[in-house]
Parts: structure tokens; C-alpha cells; sequence
């Protein structure tokens, strides 16, 4: 868990210049204000869906698998 997080979190830094690189002014802020909404989006539905998830299936271990599928889809599509 250390581990993955150490890799996560080491994307940071090389992530966040890349609006303000590619873009100038208005453009590269509404670019950021783009991916902290949907960052904030999928905070906001994550706990919905894994409480759906849970509902209709009486457990959390579903829930939990939702979860860690997610990142790894988003992953192969980027």
C-alpha cells in the first residue's frame, strides 16, 4: 500500500504543470477548474455506488472490487 501510494503520489508533480505549459491564461485555469471537477465528481459518486453496490448485493466486498477496478480502467483508456 506504501508502495502504490509512493507511485501515485509521484505522478503529482509532473501532472499539474502540464495546463499551464500547453495553455495560457483563461485557457490553462479552466483547464485545472476541468480536472478538479471531475476529480471532485468521482469523490462525490464513488461512495453512492459502492453504497448501491452494497444494497443489492449485501455485501462490501463488491463494493470494494468496484473500486479497485475503476483507477485500472481509467488507466487503459488514457
Amino acid at each position: 500500500m506504501c508502495v502504490a501510494s509512493v507511485g501515485q503520489n509521484g505522478t503529482k508533480p509532473c501532472f499539474w504543470p502540464l495546463p499551464s505549459t500547453l495553455m495560457t491564461g483563461s485557457a490553462a485555469a479552466a483547464s485545472i477548474a476541468a480536472i478538479n471537477a471531475i476529480g471532485n465528481l468521482g469523490g462525490f459518486v464513488g461512495p453512492y455506488v459502492v453504497g448501491w453496490i452494497k444494497d443489492a448485493t449485501q455485501s462490501f466486498e463488491a463494493g470494494l472490487y468496484f473500486l479497485r477496478v475503476r483507477p485500472e480502467t481509467s488507466g487503459r483508456i488514457a
